[in-house]
């Protein structure tokens, strides 16, 4: 509601673009292992056993995957995630676009569809939950072994939330980062 007209417009335009888009991703997708989060997958088999049991419990519940997220937003260590640059992903909030999401799951629209729509609203739970969970146990190893060698300051762990966000698909675009919207419909 305090978004500008010009703005709710640019949402919705991107949303439609991205219905089917979600819709083909969107019926169990359970892929975020091998696709944005395979580097870690590969390389960190126990976070990534951890992130597919949180994948497959919160396709089945959404109270569990808000649950989590409320847990993690309440953990000490997120603000520091936060400050150093570290994307966590929550398909719940309404603001923030596509921004907000998983780059796989872009439309909320496609989540109104009658009984196609819970589908896509548990695939996109379940994508989100994975990267998430691997995002969030990769940063805080990497920032454990920051402390226990004394060089934990800013600077370094904000290029552990770097690292861990490219790694997982979710580097800056920089300068265009400010169409990122309009570049994954195209693209």
């Amino acid at each position: 509601a305090k978004r500008a007209t010009g703005a709710k417009a640019r949402g919705v335009i991107l949303d439609v673009a991205n219905i089917p888009r979600a819709l083909i991703a969107g019926l169990f997708d359970m892929s975020a292992a091998l696709r944005q989060g395979v580097i870690f997958t590969v390389t960190k088999p126990k976070v990534a056993k951890d992130s597919f049991e949180t994948m497959f419990k919160h396709f089945f519940s959404k109270e569990s995957h808000g649950k989590w997220l409320d847990e993690l937003y309440s953990n000490p260590i997120y603000k520091e995630m936060k400050q150093d640059g570290l994307y966590i992903a929550d398909g719940r909030k309404v603001a923030g676009g596509i921004t907000a999401r998983e780059e796989q799951f872009p439309s909320s629209m496609a989540e109104r569809i009658p009984v196609i729509g819970k589908l896509i609203q548990a695939s996109g739970r379940a994508y989100e939950s994975f990267l998430n969970k691997m995002r969030t146990d990769v940063y805080s190893q990497m920032r454990g072994k920051l402390i226990k060698d004394g060089v934990d300051i800013p600077k370094n762990r904000q290029a552990v939330a770097k690292f861990v966000n490219n790694a997982t698909g979710r580097g800056s675009l920089g300068s265009l980062e400010k169409v990122a919207g309009e570049l994954n419909v195209v693209f």
